[in-house]
């Protein structure tokens, strides 16, 4: 979503004390697609942490893990770039234990290409093939979710691609029968089937999209934007202020998403 947004949380016991040791340890690192010096530093960071995270522990990559627009084909001229990428988000991961995943993200889905799904159908299986053949890249072929994967007794993850509802062209479809959900709305009810089956735990729910934001998918744009070309710029940024992209939270359809999920974990106070 941002051109480089990286963030790490820790998730501590109930009391939420430094004095006690986590009950489990999450790492979350997005948009990570691109190979810079931003990315390399974050990796060093984000292994060394792994590395040194006594007890259970994870990573979740939240998508927009290849620019610009996912996996291509064997062949193409942005193969090779595409699985070195995707190689320097495995090695960071070599030779640990921990639960580790990878969510898509939209630029993953060809940035709402029409093959976007062919895209992110291959960098599942190329992701998959590194890390020995788990189960790590989810939901499975293109689906919704939500996928519940319980972390330990006391912590459940929830993952949802949020680019499935964005996505305008082909995706898994009811039909085809392979997800377990393909309807927005038995989606969400499955959610929130989810979500009361864990009311006794701490519930993460991992997306690329966020629910809020105060980036420019936001509509916050920065002031040197607006001369830049001059009036243009303020059209453009009152442009992404008002109706926005689909990729920005003022879109109809992205507003839409976000206040039927928002909705159901209103119910839920964990």
């Amino acid at each position: 979503m941002n051109r480089f947004l990286l963030s790490f949380l820790l998730l501590l016991g109930s009391t939420f004390s430094f004095s006690q040791n986590p009950i489990y340890t999450l790492y979350l690192v997005g948009d990570a697609g691109k190979r810079t010096e931003g990315q390399k530093a974050t990796f060093e960071l984000a292994r060394q942490h792994l590395k040194n995270t006594a007890g259970r522990k994870g990573l979740v990559y939240l998508g927009d893990n290849i620019y610009p627009k996912g996996m291509p084909l064997k062949g193409d001229l942005a193969r090779a770039e595409s699985e070195a990428i995707i190689n320097a988000h495995a090695e960071v991961l070599k030779g640990l234990d921990g639960d580790f995943y990878f969510i898509p993200g939209n630029h993953d889905w060809a940035q709402g290409r029409m093959y976007g799904w062919e895209q992110v159908k291959r960098q599942e299986i190329y992701v998959e093939d590194l890390m020995d053949s788990a189960n790590v890249f989810l939901p499975d072929g293109g689906c919704p979710g939500p996928v519940e994967v319980p972390l330990n007794e006391e912590i459940t993850l929830v993952i949802l691609d949020t680019q499935w509802f964005l996505h305008s062209w082909d995706k898994p479809n009811s039909e085809q029968g392979s997800c377990n959900y393909t309807d927005p709305i038995e989606m969400l009810q499955g959610l929130d089937a989810i979500l009361r089956r864990n009311s006794h735990r701490k519930v993460i729910v991992a997306t690329h999209h966020p629910m809020f934001t105060y980036g420019s998918h936001g509509g916050v744009i920065k002031a040197s934007q607006h001369i830049k070309p001059p009036i243009l710029g303020s059209i453009y940024a009152l442009y992404r202020k008002l109706i926005g992209s689909v990729q920005d939270n003022t879109h109809p359809k992205y507003k839409a998403m976000r206040n039927a999920i928002v909705q159901v974990f209103e119910q839920y106070d964990n």
